[in-house]
């Protein structure tokens, strides 16, 4: 919940895990296969789109919390490209550099941090904008073939059924005595149809994980392919400590039919599979595993990293205020949540009464707008008062830290709150983009 984060370039260009070698800015526009002066030229035109749109909106307090609200009312009132644009930046994962406390624009270190976030902010928005306008129409066209399947002496999928069969009994772990024959029936259906051509991997998927008994155990087993696709709920918000492992193996099967047959349209076949089952809409998984598959735009979005306070710890007026150090705030988070009975869990109280009540959430912007973040005590006090926590609870030497920590937690609250107001919106963006295209 708290962590203590200095600036680092290098560090905020590499990918989220810590071991990856750390890339350079020289490194980094090789890998995205610009020049310096490209990004730098990119970056300028993106501030100037940015600060008229900021005019546009009319917000003065460049704060995120403000400006992505005012983006969801602009977008209520009326629809205009600039503005959907505008709903994937705040949701976008780099968009933070746009709402940090500016350091000087001199330091080289600190304008190559944003020249590189403004790429990726950029590319964010390109991608969700086109999947956004496409992916309705990607599903409608996978339940059309797999609606219309229909056969033909010619060879759609060029399929080396020995080099396949030896590729799934290694990487699937299938066989049995009616398993090659089988195998050899479904390549040779699928190979003269061009529907099932078109989407083999989530074909192939689904006989592996729905059907292998059958596979491995019945001869002359003849599957009917418009069943096979068919949409299957899995009970995806449940973890016994095996079915999410289960449903992992699901997604790896997939990926995997999806390396070996590289031909095939990646995006038809991930619309494809959404439209099979419900597993990509899962929670429990780390979705970084798996960075080429392209989920549906909204659950990309849910789960992208979010928060109205960029700042982190420095976004807290009562941290700021107070001098409290992350270690204090750590030490409250060990002691009053995790050792103490239920009705002393200080957090739980809190999270309780924010997630059904949007009164100091509303309180606390109203701030914002005014530029009176260091009034929100009134807030804090309410909320110790309505929120059912025993003050008995509360030790006077750590008054200070109760208060950022309910505070933290207020801030995280109206993230969740502004990021689904944001989410919303998606449906009708779709509809718009779409037809605008």
């Amino acid at each position: 919940m708290y962590y203590d984060d200095d600036f680092d370039f290098d560090y905020d260009l590499a990918d989220d895990n810590e071991f990856e070698e750390v890339k350079s800015f020289e490194d980094f526009l090789k890998e995205i296969g610009k020049t310096e002066k490209q990004v730098r030229q990119e970056y300028s035109e993106f501030m100037l789109w940015f600060e008229a749109m900021r005019q546009r909106l009319g917000v003065k307090n460049i704060h995120k919390a403000l400006f992505c609200r005012s983006v969801c009312n602009a977008l209520k009132n009326e629809y205009s490209k600039d503005f959907a644009r505008l709903c994937c930046l705040c949701l976008s994962e780099y968009s933070d550099f746009l709402f940090e406390k500016q350091e000087e624009l001199s330091d080289k270190d600190y304008m190559e941090y944003r020249i590189g976030r403004c790429a990726l902010l950029s590319a964010d928005i390109d991608s969700f904008m086109k999947r956004l306008g496409n992916e309705t129409e990607t599903g409608e066209k996978f339940m059309r073939l797999r609606e219309n399947i229909s056969y033909s002496e010619e060879t759609f999928l060029k399929i080396d059924f020995e080099d396949f069969y030896t590729f799934v009994v290694d990487g699937v772990g299938l066989d049995g005595k009616f398993f090659k024959d089988n195998l050899s029936y479904v390549c040779e259906k699928i190979s003269h149809s061009k529907e099932l051509s078109e989407i083999a991997p989530n074909i192939f998927y689904a006989l592996f994980m729905r059907y292998p008994q059958k596979l491995s155990d019945t001869e002359g087993f003849m599957p009917k392919f418009k069943s096979v696709t068919c949409f299957k709920e899995y009970k995806i918000g449940e973890n016994n400590g095996k079915n999410q492992y289960n449903y992992w193996e699901h997604i790896v099967i997939y990926q995997g039919m999806c390396d070996y047959f590289q031909n095939c349209d990646r995006a038809l076949c991930d619309a494809g599979f959404a439209c099979m089952s419900n597993l990509f809409e899962n929670e429990n998984f780390n979705w970084h595993e798996f960075p080429l598959l392209k989920r549906p735009a909204a659950l990309e979005l849910r789960d992208k990293y979010f928060s109205c306070f960029p700042n982190d710890l420095e976004d807290n007026p009562v941290f700021t205020a107070n001098d409290i150090h992350v270690s204090d705030m750590t030490a409250f988070e060990d002691f009053y949540d995790a050792k103490l009975a239920p009705k002393a869990r200080i957090i739980c109280h809190v999270r309780e009464y924010l997630a059904n009540c949007n009164e100091p959430a509303e309180q606390y912007i109203s701030l914002l707008e005014k530029g009176e973040t260091d009034k929100c005590m009134k807030i804090i006090h309410d909320i110790i008062e309505k929120s059912d926590i025993s003050p008995e609870f509360i030790k006077p030497e750590m008054s200070d830290v109760v208060n950022a920590v309910i505070m933290e937690e207020t801030l995280e609250n109206i993230s969740d709150r502004v990021k689904a107001e944001m989410m919303d919106l998606l449906p009708f963006l779709q509809e718009k983009i779409k037809a605008s295209v």
